[in-house]
């Protein structure tokens, strides 16, 4: 950041961006090693259970079982940390901008930032619906 201009200089925009660039790819990397965890367990087991009902996947020499909380569990979590990635990202964001003194930026990054953790917690909190 400049001292008189109040805006990102190059060297602070580089950061960012290498700052914006390890979430993402470790957030990638961290999802794909549970996620390829999850779907091996599956596909050892030939079924994954969500608790309550249970999905299951039948190939050649896989029989229905009772099911595999452990991979289900798995998946969840890779899935959970795929969507969380922009989450972070825009948090990230947000935090490089107020310390770089971009008040405009960070306000709008943290309005973004509300946004998305609303959608999240709604659709937590929401029933799903299903169609027949």
């Amino acid at each position: 950041m400049t001292a008189t201009s109040g805006t990102l200089d190059t060297g602070a925009m580089n950061r960012l961006s290498l700052k914006l660039s390890l979430v993402l790819s470790i957030g990638v990397v961290i999802s794909a090693i549970l996620l390829i965890t999850g779907l091996a367990l599956v596909f050892a087991t030939g079924s994954v259970t969500t608790g309550d009902m249970s999905t299951a996947w039948s190939g050649p020499g896989h029989s229905v079982g009772p099911g595999n909380p452990l991979a289900y569990g798995f998946l969840l979590a890779g899935i959970v940390v795929l969507v969380m990635i922009p989450l972070a990202r825009v948090a990230v964001s947000s935090h490089s901008f107020a310390q770089g003194g971009e008040r405009d930026f960070a306000l709008l990054t943290l309005f973004v930032l509300l946004v998305l953790a609303l959608s999240a917690a709604a659709s937590l909190l929401l029933p799903v619906i299903v169609a027949p």
